[in-house]
């Protein structure tokens, strides 16, 4: 191929791998990166991408310049943002109009983004400001502010070839949103992805007066694309109208349906999506009828992507999402929105109703359950908030589901958000203990599952055992997996103990010559932790390291601190005997409390956090570790 003119090795690499305006996958190579992990996809905003064009550029030293340097002219010749001061728009357009003119660069143009914003005016507390004289077309500036305007149609009139339109900077009340909209839609007849603007709060009122004409002209605009193209691919709307929500939603889904029916991404809820400590929380919800939702499922087949944070966690929309097959749908988010102005009840969902959610989306890649329950000293906070989803609907029926409809899953996560506070005394934990030996046995045949991160499960030694012998195919990114149960709770020291011993002693030739050639990691946790003598883990590290004199299989065990909570009062004789014995053993150091255990092939199957920590550990005996 570098034998080739240059001009024809970038067509080649503009068909192969060229930028793309709206990405199949949001995340790029993030999604397939080692060690293995399991992608957040609702962090991740839908944006332009070159991940492909990144993936070419590792080919050899002549292909990576190539690839930077077109990435180089994409940047400078498809791509414009356009800024616009209030009070200035005149001088600025024509400025922008010579732009787009010389050369013909409008019409190469794919991706334009849009800001505007309002002119710093110098203020009496303003220390820069102070000395200066004030401009004599200040006040003829601040009272034409309001009236100043932008000839839309005569700029985008020069970008026919338009794919993209980014307008998250201009501000939501302003009047040019809606000029913008007619604008495009009359002279960017190609446009396949549409961002609008967040609601600012410090603009409400203006905001509310103006929105329901907003909306009115980006209904006609979605109407003309979809006479043209179909409707466009990207939709990002991350506010609407608050005075009537269920009105305005049943507006806008209907109107998406409609207008929009190869849709891929409805993402406007990303950007104000937040997870604190313990917390879901997103402003975009949906509090649409059935009848909206049963036909935005069905005409809306080409969706990429769907978080449930914008509508109820209930049956009555899992089943017709899932009887109309999504065949691209491939990042799934399984969660509850405290923000929305709906409830979630225990008898509206169930697991039947998950199996069927999952079972239409035959491509699905990357399933994100996030779990949180509230705490009793947080009723006062979140009055409207009383119970949250049940972990026990993600049980063994769910999983057998999964891996069947899904063949192509490669990551699974079930996590709780804030999962040590909810744990504490006076508190509850969702832990998923509907988990057994029988879903777990499920996972471990799914040959492309390469991401396993689980709150908790109700499993034994020997099923964590079979990870190690399960043989994970022939394909090189099959040999990769990371396998975490964060929660096993009372079961966490049987199973670790099961699990070393079983090790320790097995007699299986083949089990190292496999792990040669796997990379894997699994890791067995518990807030609590249990305690173990150190010499028996001391007799571990020796087997291990005479079971495996070639490092094939190690393992690391991290302790935790000593329990710190109050003894109970009323403990009997023999439990005061046993406490005092541990506690001599403790200040002798013949004990461990140890809170997380981890087995592993290689380091390159460790986390990062992981990694750390084995760097900072100074108690290594052969492929054993011992981390206080």
């Amino acid at each position: 191929m570098e034998s080739l003119p240059l001009a024809l090795q970038r067509e080649i690499l503009a068909f192969a791998a060229g930028p793309e305006l709206i990405p199949a996958d949001p995340l790029g190579p993030l999604a397939f990166s080692l060690p293995v992990a399991a992608p957040d996809f609702a962090a991740q905003l839908t944006e332009p991408s070159v991940a492909a064009l990144n993936r070419l550029a590792g080919v050899c030293r002549s292909w990576r310049v190539l690839a930077r340097a077109f990435c180089s002219e994409h940047a400078a010749t498809r791509v414009l943002r356009m800024s616009f001061t209030t009070g200035q728009e005149d001088q600025q357009q024509q400025q922008w109009e010579r732009r787009l003119a010389a050369d013909a660069a409008g019409a190469r143009l794919l991706d334009l983004r849009i800001a505007i914003t309002a002119e710093r005016r110098a203020l009496w507390w303003d220390l820069d400001a102070q000395g200066r004289e004030p401009s004599p077309t200040l006040g003829e500036a601040a009272t034409m502010e309001h009236s100043q305007w932008v000839d839309w149609g005569k700029l985008l009139m020069q970008c026919p070839n338009l794919r993209r339109l980014d307008l998250a900077e201009v501000p939501l009340h302003h009047f040019a949103l809606g000029e913008l909209l007619d604008a495009a839609s009359t002279h960017c007849k190609q446009l396949e992805a549409l961002v609008l603007p967040k609601k600012d709060r410090l603009h409400s009122d203006a905001v509310d007066a103006s929105i329901d004409e907003t909306f009115w002209r980006l209904y006609t605009a979605l109407k003309r694309w979809h006479e043209v193209t179909g409707g466009l691919r990207q939709l990002t709307v991350p506010s609407r109208s608050e005075f009537d929500r269920e009105g305005a939603s049943n507006e806008f889904l209907a109107a998406v349906q409609a207008l929009c029916p190869r849709l891929e991404f409805l993402d406007g809820w990303k950007r104000s999506y937040s997870e604190n400590t313990r917390l879901v929380a997103s402003d975009e919800s949906l509090c649409v009828s059935r009848e909206v939702w049963t036909t935005f499922c069905s005409s809306c087949a080409a969706l990429r992507e769907f978080s449930w944070v914008i509508v109820p966690f209930s049956d009555e929309f899992f089943l017709p999402f899932g009887k109309s097959t999504k065949p691209q749908l491939t990042h799934l988010q399984l969660t509850y929105n405290t923000r929305a102005p709906f409830r979630i009840r225990r008898n509206e969902y169930s697991t039947r109703g998950l199996s069927v959610l999952v079972g239409g989306c035959p491509a699905l890649e990357h399933l994100d359950v996030v779990l949180h329950r509230l705490q009793p000293c947080d009723a006062l906070i979140y009055p409207q908030v009383d119970e949250m989803i049940d972990a026990d609907v993600f049980n063994d029926e769910f999983i057998l589901a999964l891996t069947k409809t899904c063949p192509r899953l490669h990551s699974l996560r079930i996590r709780e958000l804030g999962s040590s506070s909810s744990s504490r005394a006076g508190g509850s934990s969702s832990s998923v203990n509907a988990i057994t030996d029988r879903g777990l046995a499920t996972l471990r045949q799914a040959s492309n599952l390469v991401c396993i991160d689980i709150q908790g499960a109700k499993c034994s030694a020997d099923a964590v055992v079979a990870f190690l012998q399960t043989d994970l195919g022939s394909s090189r990114a099959a040999r990769s997996r990371s396998v975490k149960i964060r929660e096993l709770g009372v079961r966490f020291g049987d199973v670790v103990h099961g699990v070393l011993s079983h090790l320790a002693t097995s007699t299986q030739p083949e089990l190292g010559q496999k792990l040669r050639t796997t990379s894997l990691a699994i890791s067995l946790s518990s807030r609590r932790g249990y305690v173990f003598q150190r010499r028996w883990l001391t007799e571990m590290q020796r087997a291990f390291q005479s079971r495996f004199p070639t490092d094939e299989l190690r393992f690391i065990v991290f302790g935790v601190k000593k329990d710190k909570d109050k003894a109970p009062r009323n403990r009997s004789d023999d439990q005061e005997a046993v406490a005092n014995l541990l506690a001599r053993a403790w200040l002798k150091s013949d004990v461990l409390r140890v809170g997380r255990l981890v087995l592993y092939t290689r380091d390159a199957a460790l986390d990062s956090h992981t990694r750390r920590s084995l760097s900072n550990s100074t108690s290594k005996q052969g492929n054993a570790w011992i981390a206080d």
